[in-house]
């Protein structure tokens, strides 16, 4: 697995986080959270200045606008994109692409807002 790129945060993060990616599998993580019974438990809200897309589908039934509105709240660097159509995935099912450029678009260049206009 290949080391973490990431030149908007400090070398001690980007170590850290290398460090969780590496230490854990997949089968781990899935035991783990299946492990917990109470749900009170994993809906903890995340606390980070990571950037964050906050990428909401208005017809998404997975997770409904408030509470990605929500979760906006302890994320110091979250941007929020509500979409007016489309369900849950859609960033890699838009028919246009537009939703995907959108998503690529904040990979490449976390720290700024990706032009949403197409």
């Amino acid at each position: 697995m290949s080391d973490c790129v990431a030149t908007h945060l400090s070398q001690a993060k980007v170590t850290t986080a290398n460090a969780y990616v590496l230490a854990i599998s997949r089968q781990e993580v899935r035991d783990t959270m299946w492990a917990i019974q109470d749900v009170g438990v994993v809906m903890i809200p995340v606390v980070s200045d990571i950037p964050a897309l906050i990428f909401q589908p208005a017809l998404g039934t997975q997770t409904p606008l408030p509470l990605g509105r929500r979760a906006l709240e302890t994320l110091e660097n979250g941007i929020p994109l509500e979409w007016p159509s489309d369900g849950h995935v859609m960033a890699g099912n838009s028919v246009d692409g537009c939703a995907g450029a959108i998503a690529a678009s904040f990979v490449d260049h976390p720290m700024s807002e990706p032009n949403a206009t197409c």
